[in-house]
């Protein structure tokens, strides 16, 4: 036997109140000429059932008592000498939210002024927005789905099962769906779903569950299952469901491929038979089925996967102790430099020279730099490790001491004399380099004469400089003052000359 419950629809609001014009206002008090002031309408009300096509009145007793509208209300006639106002207008609409800070407002017009001093009645009212006593918010109700439906006179087979929907108000007063489309709320999409009741009803299963992942990764002995569960249970003569609700099988068997470490080497010493030195061991790929038991043979290392160890795990550092157990201090030693490079070796304490045993961290260099490197057309990286001019070119410095241009010497070609610029505290820029040497020339003697050197003093005013130190007798050729109409430079720029010597210039 199947039981069903069906909503019902036939009485569902149906049946409402129906109200007729208001009756003309009655005068309380009769007596007065004018026939004008307080009195009282009233209307006739009935309850009517909505779903019929008639609309014939019903008993009251089938409407909601609560939705009845009042039978009278108070009324007024105006006497000549008073004012007229109209009706008042609707209230403005409160926001959803029912905001109490935001206002209601209703307003009237005044038709009639006042005969006498009196003044007229308030044209405007504002009263604040409260939920659920002049604002209401509004929600549709969905009820749970129905049972299945089934057509007239059937016991099984095919059916529907349906919800209901409903306006409902903020105070839980089920009102007109109207209310609740005005506000364009969304409203459910499916409001019926087709469904069966089954005549006999079988154990209803689910679907198998995807065979789960291996147990193992390889080798022998590895299972996977899969499971299926019961989603409606068997009732009357219907089939029963069965005891076994999963399922295993064994996994296909493959080849397991492994990283293995061989064991580390006897400690390899270089140039010695104690001290530091390295022990190192090999990786290898072979392949085995997974078991305890089993025995692993070598493959092609392309077999397994990326190495999981890094380079250290296949080297290490050892030591052989020394025969008489001697303690030993090892420090780095270095050659002197010969163009930029020298030899560099580890010595013990004993004076012998070994391989390990020495920080590799604090090995000198062995091979010297210019830091910056020595990019300028005509430079080099010197002894001293900074960069330098070839011969027949002079250095001219920057202000932090590092070479800015090679500049060539005037007339190096054939002759060995060579200018360079020391290091002070005002070096000149390239812009104004030409400026060092715009007052001063370099002219020849006369024949067999000699010329001790003279020059202006303000040009060596800067302590850090030396004046030019020169032989008893100068070659041919001497460094000549500025003519006194020439002007002199602002800032005279500090300039040092050396000379090397050799009388043939």
């Amino acid at each position: 036997q199947v039981h069903e419950a069906v909503p019902c629809y036939s009485e569902c609001n149906q049946y409402s109140w129906v109200v007729e014009h208001w009756s003309p206002c009655r005068i309380h008090n009769e007596l007065r000429p004018l026939r004008c002031g307080g009195g009282t309408q009233s209307r006739k009300i009935r309850c009517v059932n909505t779903a019929s096509s008639e609309g014939g009145a019903v008993n009251s007793s089938l409407c909601n008592p609560d939705e009845m509208p009042p039978e009278t209300q108070p009324c007024s006639l105006l006497c000549p000498s008073e004012c007229v106002m109209s009706e008042w207008g609707t209230w403005s609409k409160c926001p959803q939210s029912c905001d109490p800070h935001t206002m209601q407002r209703r307003t009237r017009h005044l038709l009639r002024p006042s005969l006498s001093s009196r003044a007229c009645a308030e044209d405007s009212q504002v009263r604040p927005c409260l939920l659920n006593e002049n604002c209401f918010q509004f929600q549709y109700n969905l009820t749970e789905w129905s049972t299945c439906q089934l057509s007239e006179n059937a016991t099984c087979g095919q059916g529907v099962r349906t919800r209901l929907l409903s306006c409902v108000r903020s105070d839980g007063k089920p009102v007109s769906m109207d209310q609740c489309e005005q506000h364009n709320l969304a409203k459910p999409q499916r409001m019926s779903i087709h469904c069966l009741v089954e005549c006999v009803v079988n154990c209803q299963l689910s679907e198998w569950t995807a065979w789960t992942e291996c147990s193992q990764t390889c080798g022998h002995g590895g299972r996977m299952s899969r499971t299926r569960f019961i989603m409606l249970p068997s009732q009357g003569e219907g089939r029963p469901c069965p005891p076994e609700l999963t399922q295993q099988k064994a996994c296909p068997v493959t080849p397991c491929y492994s990283w293995v470490l061989s064991t580390w080497s006897a400690c390899k010493l270089e140039g010695g038979d104690c001290g530091e030195g390295v022990q190192i061991r090999s990786l290898s790929c072979v392949v085995h089925n997974g078991s305890v038991a089993s025995s692993a043979v070598r493959v092609d290392d392309a077999q397994c996967k990326e190495v999981p160890w890094q380079d250290g795990t296949l080297q290490q550092l050892c030591s052989v102790p020394c025969p008489g157990g001697k303690c030993y201090h090892y420090t780095w030693k270095a050659s002197l430099w010969n163009n930029n490079e020298r030899t560099v070796w580890c010595q013990r304490s004993d004076g012998m020279n070994v391989t390990g045993g020495c920080s590799p961290q604090a090995r000198p260099a062995a091979i010297r730099q210019c830091s910056p490197a020595c990019r300028k057309p005509f430079s080099y990286c010197t002894q001293g490790g900074v960069c330098g001019c070839e011969k027949g070119y002079t250095e001219i410095m920057r202000s932090n001491g590092f070479l800015d241009y090679c500049m060539k010497v005037p007339g190096s070609e054939d002759r060995k004399a060579h200018v360079k610029n020391l290091a002070g505290k005002n070096r000149p820029v390239n812009s104004k380099i030409h400026d060092i040497f715009k007052g001063w020339s370099i002219q020849p003697l006369d024949p067999g004469g000699t010329l001790p050197l003279s020059f202006s003093q303000h040009a060596f005013d800067e302590p850090s400089f030396a004046k030019p130190q020169l032989p008893n007798k100068v070659p041919p050729y001497s460094i000549k003052k500025p003519k006194p109409h020439q002007s002199t430079p602002a800032q005279q720029k500090p300039l040092t000359f050396a000379y090397d010597g050799d009388l043939d210039m």
